[in-house]
């Protein structure tokens, strides 16, 4: 072989050989930045903190904190954070300064304590005096017969209680002694020096 033809050989061996180191070379590279890119992202991946109710299993976020876990703005349910539940607005009382539920009065009447002398009422169970006449609690005169009208166990008596307040009732029994050993739920009542009947009032207790 001529000199001339050996070298142009030789030289174009030279070339491709080069471009396939070139070549490889390239990829090399290409799959090395590709590779390293992923393993970046994997990394700040497992360097992100996990939503609040999350936590992180295998390198993942997909484990949910036990519910009731304290988190912002309430406490973890099923994986998310929910906000507290508001507490359901309270029923009518009998002090809440409103007439409600089944008050005939502010605060007073129905199953509320019975109501005060001209206040508004439904029946003389809804007033301290126990008589109610066109819806509203009146008082009684000892001198009116029949005013308080007839109870569950008999005739009704308009009688002054020891504190001065009028109200129809059903007398109990009588005493020799002082208002205090009255019974619960009745009403001194002073008849003579020495004589005390205690009275309970008239409609329910």
């Amino acid at each position: 072989m001529e000199s001339d033809h050996f070298d142009a050989l030789a030289r174009t061996l030279s070339r491709v050989g080069s471009r396939r180191q070139a070549l490889v070379a390239t990829l090399g590279g290409t799959l090395g930045m590709v590779l390293g890119a992923t393993a970046t992202e994997e990394t700040e991946a497992k360097k992100k903190p996990c939503p609040a109710c999350k936590k992180r299993k295998k390198g993942k976020c997909k484990a949910n904190k036990p519910d009731g876990t304290a988190c912002p703005g309430g406490t973890c349910q099923g994986g998310s954070c929910a906000a507290p539940q508001s507490a359901p607005p309270p029923g009518p009382t009998c002090s809440d300064g409103i007439r409600n539920g089944s008050e005939t009065d502010l605060d007073c009447g129905g199953t509320c304590p019975r109501c005060a002398d001209f206040k508004s009422c439904g029946s003389r169970d809804d007033c301290r005096g126990a008589l109610c006449q066109g819806d509203i609690c009146r008082v009684c005169d000892p001198a009116v017969a029949g005013q308080c009208g007839q109870d569950a166990v008999g005739p009704c008596s308009c009688q002054l209680r020891s504190d001065g307040q009028r109200f129809c009732a059903q007398a109990s029994f009588v005493l020799r002694s002082t208002c205090s050993v009255c019974p619960p739920g009745t009403h001194c009542v002073l008849t003579g020096a020495s004589s005390i009947r205690c009275f309970t009032i008239c409609g329910a207790p």
